[in-house]
């Protein structure tokens, strides 16, 4: 019986070479040949879908300020790219839109990490910004590969409602949370996310999951001998920061 093949997943693109979350992120990915592409989704002030995993604008712009609180028209005059490398100086902060036109050129999927934050979810996540954000998938035609994933299950069950059939995951951290979280996925028939370290500790998590028609991609993994245990032990689906060639 054929191994499974893995599914290099990039996380924030080939983040480990190009400033995360970046349209020459994903490029390089796609370019090294990763299968699949995991990004972060915030929304701007103006309501806007904006590729971007910190609640702030500091740490890869440089510049002050809370992203949910900022347009997409003044985002798009910030450089997301000269804290990387100078190399990169002048590469801006990218929006779904222009991320799904990139997302078309990978083979297998994307996993779009949908940031909640408690106190603002029901002011940001609004009905027609659901809206928006699934019919700029479909408009994509990428219904059928792209993943909304996140931790906020309320949310995941928002988008649920709106569209039965889209595909959802369900970040996990610890052990608990995959037991926890399981059965929301085996009714969604999703996918569960989870750290590493975990499935490390308890692999028979990994079939208990798939029992259920469950599947478990990881995050984030660099280590060539933590993936290849992974693997092992029956996970053929890994978020990383390399993307290593056959």
């Amino acid at each position: 019986m054929l191994e499974p093949q893995l599914e290099q997943i990039a996380h924030r693109g080939f983040s480990a070479i190009a400033p995360e979350n970046t349209l020459i992120a994903f490029e390089a990915a796609r370019r090294a040949g990763a299968d699949s592409l995991e990004f972060d989704l915030r929304l701007s002030h103006d309501g806007v879908p904006v590729v971007i995993h910190d609640a702030t604008l500091d740490r890869t712009t440089g510049t002050s300020g809370r992203v949910f609180n900022t347009t997409w028209q003044k985002m798009q005059a910030l450089d997301a790219g000269a804290w990387f490398h100078e190399e990169f100086r002048g590469v801006g902060i990218p929006s779904l839109e222009q991320t799904l036109a990139e997302v078309r050129k990978f083979p297998q999927f994307a996993y779009l990490d949908l940031k909640s934050d408690t106190r603002l979810s029901q002011t940001t996540w609004t009905s027609d910004r659901l809206d928006r954000i699934l019919e700029m998938i479909q408009s994509y035609q990428l219904g059928d590969r792209c993943f909304l994933c996140s931790f906020d299950e309320e949310l995941l069950a928002a988008f649920r409602e709106k569209s039965p059939h889209c595909r959802l995951g369900y970040h996990t951290l610890t052990a608990a949370d995959i037991r926890q979280r399981l059965p929301q996925a085996a009714q969604t028939k999703g996918i569960l996310l989870s750290l590493y370290k975990p499935l490390l500790q308890e692999p028979g998590l990994i079939d208990e999951a798939r029992s259920q028609n469950v599947e478990i991609v990881t995050w984030t993994v660099d280590d060539p001998q933590i993936s290849q245990q992974l693997q092992h032990y029956g996970i053929n689906r890994i978020i990383s920061n390399q993307i290593h060639t056959n």
